[in-house]
């Protein structure tokens, strides 16, 4: 009985061992087999990839045009003709798309373009026969044409030699009646003299001298930079900005029947009776241009400023203004002292005899002018009693309430004592404002502005405080 059993266990063992032999011969077998398979199929799956990437991949390229070529030679075994195919050619082949443009890319692509005309139209460097054999080089050729752009007219007791550190009586001022009197502000036509009273810089020549004024935080003029010439050069040429921006619709301050603007913020509570000064609206750079220069007529007759209407460009901030206006790029330079505080660039065009009211900034500003001319009267902070401005609180809160173009020295006694400068910026001039410093602009003639605002200072504003503006983080410069 135990030898069956131990017999019977022997067999049972063997037939046990067999079976598994058998089972992980079967695994064994199966796992080769699916790895075979599915490494065929990867095969498979690749060579079909390539030769979709073949098809229709990118044709931009020359060699990729000729690998399809060989592709098809390889196909049909004969020769193909000796005709390059064009990209749309191999395209309809394939059944592949061109894939469309998004508007940014649009934008871009036209840019570059634009660029490349003009650039190789005023070359940066190349120099330039002028006569007789005589050789000049791109900047000296930028700043003759600057030149030929400006008027000089006499500047009343200002010498104009201006020491490397400020002197305690600069900026010199007059009173502002003294000033309108002289030359009215509603007067676009350049008078016998001016009552300038601020440095002209020339920009490589004075390097020392003005960082050292923009250290003092007080007001001056930087000439004939090489970056905002070259910028001036191609806005000059009359077919450039029409080019730039094109048929896109960009914001316009309107006022109907005057040429005073006054900014305005419609969230701000509205006194009694209060109306906004202009309107707002949206138009091309090639519309305005037609309204600016043929706005001083109506039905033949040459209207007086005060009742024609008139129109302020100011085109959106976007990427191609840094392209346009490198000076203002976002570093540390003669033109940005807080790069971190930048605040953007913004371009304001305006037409013969607009007036923006005098008003002053919460942040320090350097303002380019690329083409026309400007009239602007400066006044220090601590006149901020004298001008009645009107409240922090109202819509045009920072504005001087008078109105300059027929002040009434009555109702306004202190305002014919305020304390002013004026200073005609002209193509290719940088005009340094501080923070808090009072600005009223004539436009002399149809003018490009753009202008980048870079932190603030504290200077002077003790006088801000003093007239009801304390220093709020959130608020518009």
């Amino acid at each position: 009985m135990k030898i069956a059993f131990r017999l019977h266990s022997e067999i049972e063992e063997k037939m046990s061992a067999n079976l598994r032999r058998q089972i992980h011969g079967v695994n064994l077998r199966t796992v080769a087999l699916v790895t075979i398979i599915f490494y065929t199929l990867a095969s498979i799956l690749l060579q079909i990839m390539v030769n979709t990437y073949q098809e229709v991949g990118s044709f931009d390229s020359f060699d990729s045009i000729k690998t399809y070529r060989k592709m098809q030679k390889k196909k049909r075994g004969k020769k193909l003709p000796s005709k390059v195919l064009t990209r749309e050619e191999i395209r309809k082949r394939t059944g592949t798309r061109r894939r469309n443009l998004t508007r940014s890319e649009k934008r871009d692509k036209k840019y570059d373009a634009l660029r490349r005309d003009y650039d190789e139209k005023y070359p940066e460097d190349e120099a330039e026969s002028i006569s007789d054999g005589v050789k000049i080089d791109g900047h000296s050729r930028r700043k003759i044409l600057m030149e030929s752009l400006r008027t000089t007219v006499p500047v009343l007791d200002f010498d104009d030699v201006c020491p490397p550190r400020v002197r305690n009586d600069y900026p010199k001022s007059w009173n502002v009646s003294d000033v309108l009197k002289n030359w009215e502000v509603d007067d676009t036509d350049l008078p016998s003299h001016v009552y300038q009273g601020i440095c002209i810089f020339d920009a490589e020549r004075d390097h020392e001298k003005i960082m050292a004024y923009r250290e003092a935080e007080v007001p001056f003029v930087i000439r004939d930079h090489p970056e905002v010439i070259r910028s001036a050069e191609r806005w000059n040429d009359p077919t450039y900005l029409s080019r730039l921006f094109d048929d896109q619709r960009h914001h316009v301050d309107y006022n109907p029947s005057g040429s005073h603007f006054m900014y305005f913020d419609e969230s701000k509570r509205r006194p009694k009776g209060w109306t906004a000064p202009t309107r707002r609206e949206h138009m091309s750079y090639n519309e305005w241009l037609n309204l600016a220069e043929g706005g001083d007529e109506k039905d033949g007759e040459v209207l007086p400023p005060a009742s024609r209407p008139h129109w302020y460009f100011r085109p959106s901030p976007g990427k191609y203004l840094y392209m346009e206006l490198p000076f203002f790029k976002r570093i540390a330079s003669m033109f940005i002292v807080e790069p971190k505080e930048q605040q953007g660039i913004f371009c304001r065009f305006g037409m013969r005899g607009i007036i923006a009211e005098s008003h002053f900034d919460h942040g320090r500003n350097m303002i380019a002018l690329l083409g026309g001319k400007r009239r602007y009267i400066l006044s220090h902070p601590n006149q901020c009693s004298k001008m009645s401005l009107y409240p922090d609180d109202h819509p045009s809160g920072r504005h001087s309430s008078i109105n300059w173009s027929d002040p009434d020295w009555d109702k306004y006694p202190e305002f014919a004592h305020t304390k002013v400068n004026e200073i005609i910026l002209q193509a290719g001039d940088v005009l340094y404002l501080p923070t808090h410093w009072f600005h009223f602009i004539v436009s002399l003639e149809e003018n490009y502005q753009c202008n980048s605002r870079s932190g603030r200072d504290d200077k002077y504003l003790s006088y801000m405080n003093s007239c009801g503006f304390p220093w709020k983080k959130k608020r518009n410069f």
